[in-house]
């Protein structure tokens, strides 16, 4: 017996010298299996202990398996995670972005509206009260009124231009537009400006080229802000040309879209910002502003949605030289 269980039976027979076994037999006996149980026992111990450590070793191996899996389930959940967080904050940030944008531009309608309606209302009220005003007198009234609301068209045309910094490429709707159309409907309302300011246009088209792939009013508000900028900024006497360039990258059709002034160009600490909205820079007429500060940003805002860019290089001497580039292939 072991630990209280049957394990074996030992049987002892006595020979023809000794057919009685005495008491010392009955303990050698005795000893004999006891010893042959613990024997016994050990062996079925070392057994089981084996079978045991083998199948902990299944197990955790088994748990190690499924540990590792989990493991890498939860790097590809974090990664997944990660990612999605860093979608949210640019699309947070971006939504802030627009949000300021919006702000300031109610801002800086509110008080951009105010100087030229009082002007209006001053200037009418005039009129109506002396209505015997005649000559020099009449001439002058009548051309604030007719100043002051073409500041009001350009600061309401401001107003549906910004509406274009908060589109996206999703938003874009390609077609082929004709190109001396979209160029001449973009410099036909800078005429009268370019006559003021004493500033030649002119447009190079390369031959064959009869349209181009692109959203056709908002490249036109970007055509115009951009060709505005250089009657605005330039010498009486001086020129805006208009340059249209074929390309090939990586075997896809480009155009570029120049722009050349020779007015008095952008300092090197206002060349970073000019393209951001409402940004005006040190003006070198003291005081002066010329609109609200969005025409380069909306220009660089419709290449981009146009999965293009816009480049600017611009120096005292020469001038300022704009490259609107963009792709020929939807995409």
């Amino acid at each position: 017996m072991t630990q209280d269980k049957v394990v074996g039976l030992l049987t002892a027979y006595g020979d023809n010298e000794r057919a009685i076994l005495d008491e010392d037999d009955l303990q050698l006996a005795t000893v004999l299996a006891s010893t042959a149980a613990m024997g016994y026992a050990n062996a079925i111990a070392w057994k089981q202990m084996q079978e045991f450590s083998k199948g902990l070793e299944a197990t955790v191996e088994e748990r190690t398996t499924e540990l590792r899996r989990t493991l890498a389930e939860s790097r590809c959940l974090t990664t997944d995670l990660a990612g999605k967080n860093s979608l949210l904050d640019n699309a947070y940030r971006e939504l802030e972005a627009l949000d300021g944008v919006k702000n300031e531009l109610i801002n800086r309608l509110s008080l951009d509206l105010r100087t030229p309606v009082t002007s209006l209302s001053t200037a009418a009220k005039i009129l109506q009260r002396e209505k015997d005003v005649r000559g020099d007198k009449t001439e002058r009234l009548v051309t604030v009124i007719h100043d002051e609301a073409e500041k009001l068209l350009e600061i309401i045309q401001s107003i549906f231009q910004a509406s274009v910094l908060s589109t996206g490429a999703r938003d874009l709707k390609r077609s082929p537009v004709p190109a001396q159309a979209l160029f001449r409907k973009a410099i036909a309302p800078l005429r009268d400006l370019a006559r003021e300011r004493q500033v030649k246009v002119h447009v190079l088209i390369p031959s064959g080229l009869e349209s181009i792939s692109c959203e056709p009013d908002s490249s036109e508000a970007a055509l115009r802000a951009v060709i505005k900028n250089g009657i605005e900024f330039n010498r009486p006497g001086g020129e805006v040309k208009l340059e249209v360039r074929r390309v090939v990258r990586g075997e896809e059709p480009w155009l570029h879209l120049r722009v050349a002034d020779t007015g008095t160009g952008i300092s090197d600490r206002d060349l970073p910002r000019v393209c951001e909205p409402f940004y005006q820079g040190d003006d070198s007429e003291a005081g002066k502003r010329h609109g609200i500060g969005l025409g380069l940003a909306i220009a660089k805002r419709v290449m981009e949605n146009h999965g293009g860019s816009i480049t600017i290089t611009s120096n005292p001497t020469d001038g300022t030289e704009i490259i609107m580039a963009i792709p020929q292939t939807e995409g």
